[in-house]
């Protein structure tokens, strides 16, 4: 989040409204220490606590066995399957995939 780098209207929202909710909120969650680093200049004042998203290792061990999913949903068949894992926001580029594929779509018969 460089705010330094955004249009100005987004940085003046920031001070006006969103600032204001999120000094009122008891702690900000970040996933990483450099998030949380990239919001010092905003001078927040609630405190960050850095936790991780991801997966626990530990309970990933048992994965269900090939094909279980594809047994489940038998509609999908044997038809490519893409899974998005990740918030909607432009820096992730799904702009980019949804045209990528109605591109593929158009060309490949699923």
């Amino acid at each position: 989040m460089e705010f330094g780098a955004e249009p100005a209207e987004k940085w003046l929202y920031m001070r006006w409204r969103l600032g204001r909710d999120l000094n009122g909120a008891a702690a900000l969650h970040f996933t990483s220490g450099v998030e949380r680093d990239l919001t010092g200049p905003l001078g927040l004042r609630p405190r960050g606590i850095v936790e991780p998203n991801g997966l626990i290792w530990r309970s990933s061990r048992q994965l269900p066995s090939r094909g279980t999913f594809r047994g489940q949903y038998a509609q999908i068949g044997e038809r490519p399957m893409v899974l998005f894992l990740s918030r909607l926001h432009y820096k992730k580029g799904l702009d980019l995939l949804i045209p990528a594929f109605a591109k593929t779509a158009a060309t490949r018969c699923w």
